[in-house]
């Protein structure tokens, strides 16, 4: 008893085992509302980690920030990752969030109201607003693009994040923006745009729109966060698809969005796990786009 006793006593003289701290970058997307909500619920908390979830305009910025570790990880577009290992960075995927096909409408090409389009020929010379050229919006419309029968290099591309698409919409900067939830609904909301297509129909199958990326090192090195990270993040997955009120409001709270702008934004599918086979979509897809100059190994790319 005595001796019972003087462990439990060393185990309370032990100072608590501090949480992991993870740096989570992302940008303002609907796709993102379960890191939002596993944050704000304390998910990531339980289970023992200290996540500060950071928010970037342009989401070819984010692979940078992971190779130089001012992030442990990222929340970025699948096609920004595959750019990045195409340029020799040592980027794996860690962990799911938003997927498409061609049922999905949440992105959509949105017009300025008083711009009339015959057919999609007509964007030829027109200005588009893209969250990052090589984002996977931006591979998307120019596949539907491909789709019409429309050469994307008659397009005038320009990077806009998604928190100024709406300022340059009515401002006149850009004819169009590629946008998604829940920026797109702000838009419509403000009578800044219209929707003109959802250029997510021409999908072929279905594609990881938005995924969670960590250096190689890294993961070798911190398999218990990354677990504890995935647990959390399938659990806010699974919590949001069921309670979507929840993930619109944990995402107003970080966006700075109102609830009268978010009540109509849908959850859009989501997948806690990361499927090679859907990332070969998106690698075909690149590869036919002139985006991509190296043979990638998708088994290699998603780590176990």
């Amino acid at each position: 008893m005595i001796r019972v006793l003087a462990l439990c006593a060393l185990c309370f003289a032990l100072p608590a085992m501090a949480a992991e701290k993870l740096t989570v970058v992302c940008n303002a997307s609907v796709q993102f509302a379960p890191l939002f909500y596993a944050k704000q619920s304390g998910l990531f908390a339980a289970r023992g980690l200290d996540v500060s979830v950071q928010m970037i305009g342009l989401n070819s910025n984010i692979p940078p920030l992971l190779v130089s570790g001012s992030a442990q990880l990222g929340g970025t577009t699948s096609t920004v990752l595959l750019q990045g290992v195409d340029a020799g960075l040592d980027l794996v995927a860690v962990a799911g969030a938003g997927v498409a096909d061609a049922t999905t409408h949440d992105a959509a090409l949105l017009v300025r109201p008083s711009l009339a389009l015959a057919s999609p020929a007509d964007l030829a010379g027109r200005t588009i607003g893209v969250p990052g050229i090589g984002a996977v919006l931006d591979v998307l419309f120019r596949n539907w693009l491909i789709q019409h029968q429309v050469d994307p290099a008659r397009v005038h591309f320009v990077e806009t994040d998604l928190a100024q698409q709406m300022e340059a919409l009515r401002g006149g900067s850009v004819d169009g923006v590629i946008g998604n939830n829940p920026s797109m609904q702000r838009i419509i909301s403000a009578g800044d745009g219209r929707i003109y297509a959802w250029f997510t129909e021409a999908l072929p199958a279905t594609i990881p729109m938005v995924v969670y990326a960590a250096t190689r090192d890294w993961v070798a090195a911190h398999s218990p966060a990354l677990a504890a990270f995935r647990a959390a993040n399938a659990e806010a997955i699974s919590h949001v698809l069921a309670h979507p009120e929840d993930g619109r409001a944990a995402m107003g709270a970080f966006v700075k969005m109102s609830p009268e702008v978010l009540k109509d934004v849908t959850m859009p599918p989501l997948q806690a796990d990361v499927r090679a086979v859907q990332m070969q979509v998106a690698f075909d897809m690149m590869q036919r786009q002139d985006m991509l100059h190296t043979k990638l190994d998708m088994m290699k790319l998603v780590a176990p």
